[in-house]
C-alpha cells in the first residue's frame, strides 16, 4: 500500500471514529457517560477466559470505512498485574491498541506503548472515549451480525482467542450490556 494511500484512509477514519484521539494515559478522560454505562452493566458470563484473566462483553460497532474499532472488558481475578501486549485479527490487516484522550477542546490519536496494564483484582475498560483496539485496513466489510474473532496476547497468561459481534453502531455494546433491551430500530 502506497504512503499516501494509507495516510488518506488513516485520516477518513479519525474523522469517521469521531476524534478517536491517544496520548498519555494520565491525560486520559473518558466520557462519565460511557464510563458510568461500563460501571453500571451486569457483564455476566465471561466470553473467554485465561488463568486469572476473563474478557467481557466485546463488540464491534458497524463501520461504513475500511477502519472499525473493537470494544471489550479484561477482568484480573489474579492477585498479580498483567499486560495486554498486544492483539491481532484476520478480519484487518492491521491491529493496534489505542487510547482516547481529550486536551481540552482538540483531540489526538496515538499508539498506546508497552501495552495495557490490568491490575490485580481490577479491569480495563476499552470503551468509546477511552482505550480502544483499531482494526485498519479491514479485510472485507463489517455488516451487524458478523463475528469478528481477535487473539488477545498478555504478558503472563499468555494468548487467547475471543469473538465479537458487529453490532448497530449507533445501539452498539455498551447498551447491551447495561441490560438496556429497548433500543429502536
Amino acid at each position: 500500500m502506497r504512503w499516501t494511500t494509507a495516510v488518506t484512509w488513516f485520516a477518513a477514519g479519525v474523522l469517521l471514529l469521531g476524534g478517536c484521539i491517544g496520548g498519555n494515559e494520565s491525560d486520559a478522560t473518558v466520557d462519565a457517560g460511557t464510563a458510568m454505562a461500563m460501571e453500571a452493566a451486569d457483564r455476566g458470563e465471561p466470553v473467554a477466559e485465561l488463568g486469572h484473566l476473563a474478557i467481557h462483553g466485546p463488540y464491534v460497532p458497524a463501520s461504513p470505512t475500511d477502519m472499525a474499532v473493537l470494544y471489550f472488558v479484561v477482568v484480573n481475578e489474579g492477585r498479580e498485574a498483567d499486560r495486554l501486549i498486544g492483539i491481532g485479527s484476520a478480519a484487518a490487516r492491521i491491529t493496534t491498541l489505542h487510547q482516547t484522550v481529550i486536551d481540552g477542546e482538540s483531540s489526538r490519536m496515538s499508539m498506546v506503548k508497552g501495552g495495557l496494564e490490568i491490575p490485580p483484582g481490577g479491569e480495563v475498560v476499552l470503551a468509546p472515549g477511552g482505550y480502544h483496539a483499531m482494526l485498519m485496513d479491514l479485510v472485507e466489510p463489517l455488516k451487524v451480525g458478523d463475528l469478528v474473532h481477535a487473539t488477545l496476547e498478555f504478558e503472563s497468561a499468555g494468548t487467547m482467542m475471543i469473538e465479537a459481534p458487529v453490532t448497530d453502531g449507533a445501539g452498539g455494546g455498551m447498551a447491551n450490556m447495561a441490560g438496556d433491551g429497548d433500543e429502536g430500530s
